[in-house]
């Protein structure tokens, strides 16, 4: 049973709740009130011009609590001498959370003591200059100390937003730019003058994921950039990678994680970068490979600064797959240290290739081989060693079964370090050179035989053979011009049937 005085405590209970109620919708009335709306945007604006050192444009306040207001349409923008205004950022809607005071704020010294600020569809620029510092804090004026004074809030985020970032550090003909829509993210301004940041959003070219977060310095150009991206265009990110553009890439999607580090307390002030990148879908004709068409490539590569780690990378070429990995470094020159490997690859398509780097011969070459190379050097100065294999070539009329070789390329000079294969009966075994450098290219092979029939129409060419019949094997020294129906001079030992 309820007593007198729980019935008097209750009611008192229900009037002072009662009461603030009413007194708390009052306060909620005066405060989204159009005239108080209105005479808090100059204000807000005045407060922030002082704060930033800009100018600001705030369209409307559409709502204000006892914790929190938001205003529309906010420009912060900058006067030239020449009379024009230079917008730094928009936003078409922002929220700013602060701490409210009771008593009610004395209007003519107001101050907000702001805990968050919410900016909603803002369009936010971002340079990195030619000496690869960004300029976007420092365009906005924000000072350490002018923020420790007048701002409390500790982090500024950003929902649905756009980014139109430029990097005139990256030298282009064209400037080189980056636009990121449904941007979301945050600055925190916890530890100035370091400032984080962490934003993910859309390439707007493609729709590919793109998050960056790390941190800057407001006072000097330090920072540090992560940035990730997933299924984009290498066409237009290959720029930010040095020696990408070597490749001449013609299409192609990736995934990236990209570091950047500014440091100026080194002597002397360095920027860093690396990271890693799978691809797929790749067409493209490197530099390295005497800009040879390699297609539907796809791998795996790591690089830091000015060298890059191919650790996978397969394709095709010419229709038939290959199989590249190795060292790329651009250091002073473009350096290369790369292992090739090819199989069921047409002859004469190789034979096309090297018409760069070797003189025509004029001779007939065919079939399909297996490679497998290491190509080192620079573009200029170069050498080639690996192995050749195949089922059957025909070289210029002599069939060869199941060749073996082992060579070596360097300065116009082809090195046989070794041959073994199988001419219709005969066993053979060569090493010798092959010389480019002179006006026709030379040969000299040192040639082991065994069961050579003496008869075939092929050994026409070595004209003190033309009396003998018969079997021969022995050891010969071959030389000759390498141009079709050219004389072949041979000398050695030998022993045979006749």
């Amino acid at each position: 049973m309820i007593t007198l005085s729980k019935r008097k405590f209750l009611l008192l209970l229900l009037t002072v709740i009662v009461f603030i109620i009413i007194l708390g919708s009052s306060y909620l009335f005066i405060l989204n009130s159009q005239p108080f709306r209105d005479y808090l945007k100059p204000i807000i604006v005045k407060q922030l011009e002082n704060n930033l050192g800009k100018s600001v444009h705030i369209e409307e306040i559409q709502s204000v609590s006892f914790n929190s207001l938001a205003f529309s349409n906010l420009i912060i923008f900058e006067n030239t001498i020449a009379g024009e205004n230079i917008t730094l950022l928009e936003a078409e809607r922002v929220t700013i959370n602060f701490r409210f005071t009771l008593p009610f704020p004395q209007f003519k010294n107001w101050q907000l003591a702001i805990t968050q600020l919410t900016l909603q569809k803002a369009n936010l620029k971002l340079q990195r200059n030619i000496q690869g510092d960004f300029d976007m804090v420092k365009n906005l004026n924000l000072q350490p100390e002018m923020i420790k004074n007048n701002f409390t809030f500790n982090k500024i985020y950003f929902e649905d937003s756009y980014l139109f970032f430029q990097d005139d550090f990256v030298y282009q003909p064209e400037r080189l730019s980056t636009v990121v829509k449904n941007l979301n993210g945050f600055f925190n301004l916890n530890n100035l003058p370091k400032v984080e940041f962490e934003f993910n959003g859309l390439i707007e070219e493609d729709s590919s994921p793109i998050t960056l977060q790390g941190y800057l310095f407001i006072d000097q150009p330090l920072y540090s950039l992560s940035c990730q991206l997933e299924n984009a265009d290498m066409i237009h990110f290959q720029h930010y990678i040095d020696g990408l553009e070597l490749l001449n890439l013609e299409k192609g999607r990736f995934d990236l994680k990209l570091v950047l580090n500014s440091d100026p307390t080194l002597e002397p002030a360095k920027i860093s970068w690396q990271g890693e990148a799978s691809f797929q879908g790749v067409n493209l004709r490197p530099d390295s490979l005497n800009r040879i068409f390699l297609e539907n490539a796809h791998g795996l590569i790591q690089f830091q600064e000015s060298e890059i780690q191919i650790n996978t990378f397969q394709g095709f070429f010419h229709n038939q797959p290959f199989h590249l990995k190795g060292e790329l470094s651009f250091k002073e020159i473009a350096n290369f240290n790369l292992d090739l490997k090819a199989n069921d690859f047409p002859l004469t398509v190789l034979k096309e290739e090297l018409e760069g780097y070797i003189s025509e011969t004029g001779l007939l070459l065919q079939g399909d081989i297996s490679l497998d190379l290491n190509l080192k050097g620079n573009l200029h100065d170069f050498q080639v060693k690996g192995k050749l294999n195949s089922l059957l070539l025909n070289l210029d009329g002599w069939q060869l079964q199941n060749p073996n070789l082992l060579f070596s390329f360097k300065e116009e000079q082809l090195m046989i370090e070794s041959l073994e294969t199988q001419w219709e009966d005969t066993k053979i075994t060569m090493d010798g050179i092959i010389d480019w450098e002179k006006p026709a290219p030379v040969y000299k092979f040192f040639a082991q035989v065994k069961g050579l029939d003496l008869e075939n129409s092929a050994l026409k060419k070595i004209t003190f053979l033309d009396s003998f019949s018969g079997s021969l094997s022995g050891n010969f020294i071959i030389e000759g011009t390498l141009l079709a129906n050219s004389p072949v001079d041979t000398h050695g030992q030998a022993r045979g049937t006749f």
